[in-house]
């Protein structure tokens, strides 16, 4: 008995796991719409569309069941052809997402770092890629280190998001490079560089982008599961903030207007002003279904509204 309920509870754990991410993709996809929401606007889109076959045919062949088995097969064949231009687009969309949750994922990384810690990610970092050793250096140069047969200096620059790396921000490390005997410099950044810094330098640049593409080819990205199962894990996180945050629809209170209600009709019933009684118990009965209906809407509606990035 134990080995079948093992089978069914990793069955329904996979089925689960599936409908919550394709409802997660889904709302992603189509701006907040729900799996099942989706499915209905499909659904009515393929009977709008029979109907209309089918009367079409019926008005060129005046035969019911002829244009209603001609109406059906050519919207077999149609939805079909729509499912798999559905999947293609949705499969692509599905690697946006994910990609998109890679560089929220990269930038909050980044984000809390110090510059000593950024110095010690990007020194890393670069070992990784370049496959060879780095050694930190006094400030202006941060790091440097042998690529191949030639020497390398790089300058790690932590800054906000929003803000740009201009030429005046690389200007002392630039001198100090042309007293060194390099072969040439990096200049690193969790950023972007300015227009100016792009076209005037002849340092190799590795902005947010690069280092994101980087991180793929030394596959130090997170994998399609681990996405998922971060996707998951938050899903999960706001599921359960969502109910903590439910406190005043508790279902002690509820039980409680119920109690009270049983305690109320029933004392009603041998006690002078029977129908005062009767009449609060009925209000407590009234406010301890509302709460509960509301409840169970409000959850139904956040449970359905969990957002990964809000």
């Amino acid at each position: 008995m134990n080995k079948y309920w093992v089978i069914f509870k990793e069955r329904y754990n996979r089925v689960r796991r599936k409908m919550v991410l394709n409802n997660y993709y889904t709302k992603e996809i189509k701006g907040g719409k729900t799996t099942r929401a989706a499915l209905l606007d499909d659904i009515f889109l393929i009977l709008i569309i029979f109907l209309l076959i089918s009367l079409l045919l019926l008005k060129v062949s005046n035969n019911i069941i002829l244009s209603t088995f001609t109406a059906l097969v050519i919207v077999f064949f149609l939805a079909i052809t729509l499912y798999k231009i559905k999947m293609k687009k949705r499969y692509k969309k599905i690697g946006e997402i994910n990609d998109n949750i890679i560089n929220k994922k990269i930038i909050r990384e980044l984000s809390v770092l110090n510059q000593e810690d950024f110095i010690k990610y990007i020194k890393s970092f670069l070992e990784k890629y370049y496959s060879t050793t780095f050694f930190q250096y006094n400030d202006p140069i941060d790091l440097t280190g042998k690529v191949g047969d030639e020497v390398y200096v790089v300058k790690c620059l932590k800054t906000s998001l929003e803000d740009r790396v201009t030429l005046k921000d690389i200007e002392n490390f630039k001198i100090k490079m042309n007293d060194m005997d390099v072969d040439g410099g990096i200049i690193i950044t969790n950023s972007y560089f300015s227009d100016e810094v792009k076209e005037k330098s002849n340092l190799i640049l590795m902005d947010l982008d690069k280092i994101k593409s980087i991180l793929k080819e030394i596959n130090e990205c997170p994998s399609e599961t681990e996405i998922q199962d971060y996707i998951l894990t938050r899903y999960k996180d706001k599921k359960r903030k969502i109910k903590s945050n439910i406190t005043f629809f508790s279902k002690d209170k509820i039980y409680k207007f119920y109690i009270l209600f049983l305690v109320l009709y029933g004392i009603s019933t041998f006690v002078p002003y029977s129908k005062y009684y009767k009449i609060m118990a009925l209000v407590a009965f009234i406010l301890g279904t509302i709460i509960g209906g509301y409840n169970l809407t409000e959850y139904i509606r956040t449970k359905d509204d969990i957002h990964l990035h809000n």
